[in-house]
């Protein structure tokens, strides 16, 4: 899928609440949507309504802006880099090399 708007801020929704250990049904619920509505708002394939957005961002805790400003996410792409080459090194420690 193409890196969109829609596609970064529903990742941040999905950081957010992942960090608060909520599922998606239980965050749809508390703001008054399915967790189906809510994932496709996680995967950018629904364009959320700025009320929409504020629920969330309020039921997490967060800023809406926090969910829109550039600044944090280059602070989550560099998050994600870090995990993979984390879980990539991890990878490489476990296969066992040639004999």
């Amino acid at each position: 899928m193409e890196t969109t708007i829609l596609t970064i801020v529903g990742e941040r929704i999905k950081d957010y609440r992942l960090q608060q250990r909520l599922s998606r049904r239980l965050l749809g619920t508390a703001i008054g949507i399915s967790g189906q509505a809510l994932w496709k708002i996680e995967t950018g394939r629904s364009d959320p309504k700025l009320v929409t957005l504020s629920k969330i961002a309020a039921a997490l805790g967060v800023r809406v802006a926090s969910l829109l400003e550039e600044e944090d996410m280059m602070g989550m792409l560099q998050k994600y880099r870090e995990v993979l080459i984390r879980q990539v090194e991890e990878t490489e420690e476990v296969r066992p090399g040639p004999e």
